[in-house]
């Protein structure tokens, strides 16, 4: 029998459906199911402070695995979040993280006359075309650089619905369906759970709703939730301390308590760290599962590693950013320490077993794909 993939997704008030045409199908049911996931390619991080007008490096990534993802054929690929590095949402001119050191009004007021954000979005997009060319369905949750720290209105509704200039990423938050799988997929927006901003709670709330109905309509036989997100709840404990890499406590406690409700496992599928963390927990006596992987773009060395343990992660994530990065990377180390290159950028693969709801992942570099 076919398996057909199916949308919904609530934003503002709209049902949309978003990246497949209703009615798209994938191939026939097979023993398991592919998701790929692609995490911040975060296009202009690199050279942010020296060269910001170039993302080579960067681009030359995501383009190799968006065409190494095609010839997996997957019945997903998950874009999970800062598709551009220029912050879009800067209130404060004097404080705008966009700006070079030193640089003159004059000279930054050029700066943003070139738009980079909007060519850094061309570029994903272009990078992109390999998958949407083989139909291969392309998800995309949002990060902190696709709509800012404290997102309001009018950059909420530019992501999901573009302007005359360009399309939308697409639905805040969205179910995805895969028929007769026993795997149920949800994305949705994980920086309302970073922010404490009064202007985010309508969106807190309709995001609420989506996930507790979501929770009440799971299909009899469904063996896993899925948790298709930017930021994770935590690293290694469930009331470690907030940082810049996890979310507030009373939001995490909150949506833990709805997702609980199901009564199944759970894997969050997360980026923003730009680097790689594998988690066991459990919550409420059911098991969590989350994986936290590494930049298709520029990767960054915590403490000089690719890959951090739970209790490593933690102490990096709750911490607030700079401090972080003074602390972790150093700020005499940044060149060694954030690259964007084949033996450390890459992609992370998830092979799903609908029956029996288990799963295998695997990070693979793009080194490492050109080798298979």
């Amino acid at each position: 029998m076919a398996r057909s993939l199916i949308i919904h997704a609530f934003n503002f008030g709209l049902l949309w459906a978003y990246q497949v045409p209703l009615g798209a199908s994938v191939r026939a049911a097979a023993p398991e199911l592919v998701l790929v996931q692609i995490a911040d390619p975060q296009l202009g991080m690199l050279n942010m402070y020296n060269k910001p007008t170039d993302w080579s490096k960067e681009e030359r990534m995501l383009q190799v695995l968006a065409e190494k993802a095609v010839a997996m054929k997957p019945e997903l690929v998950f874009l999970a979040g800062d598709m551009q590095n220029w912050w879009p949402n800067e209130k404060n001119p004097e404080k705008d993280r966009n700006r070079l050191m030193n640089m003159s009004q004059s000279a930054f007021e050029d700066l943003k006359a070139l738009n980079l954000g909007l060519k850094q979005r061309q570029s994903v997009r272009q990078c992109m075309k390999s998958l949407v060319d083989a139909k291969v369905p392309v998800y995309y949750t949002p990060g902190n650089h696709d709509i800012g720290d404290d997102p309001d209105d009018e950059m909420l509704t530019r992501y999901v619905s573009g302007n005359a200039e360009e399309e939308g990423w697409g639905p805040l938050f969205q179910k995805v369906e895969v028929e007769e799988s026993g795997i149920r997929f949800l994305q949705f927006n994980s920086q309302v759970y970073w922010s404490a901003a009064e202007t985010l709670e309508k969106y807190r709330e309709e995001q609420l709703e989506f996930l507790k109905e979501e929770v009440r309509n799971i299909p009899a036989g469904t063996k896993l939730l899925v948790l298709l997100t930017h930021i994770p709840p935590f690293m290694d404990s469930f009331d470690e301390p907030e940082g810049w890499a996890n979310w507030r406590q009373v939001y995490r406690k909150q949506i833990l308590d709805v997702l609980a409700a199901s009564e199944l496992p759970l894997l969050f599928i997360c980026g923003h760290f730009h680097a790689n963390v594998v988690k066991e927990a459990s919550y409420q006596g059911r098991p969590v599962h989350i994986r936290v992987s590494s930049a298709a773009g520029t990767t960054i060395q915590w403490d000089g590693k690719d890959s951090l343990t739970p209790e490593e992660a933690q102490k990096v994530a709750s911490k607030q950013v700079l401090k972080a990065f003074a602390e972790d990377v150093g700020f005499a180390n940044i060149k060694k320490r954030l690259r964007a290159q084949g033996d450390r950028s890459g992609l992370r693969v998830f092979r799903f077993k609908p029956e029996s709801g288990t799963f295998e992942d695997h990070w693979y570099t793009v080194d490492e794909l050109d080798g298979r």
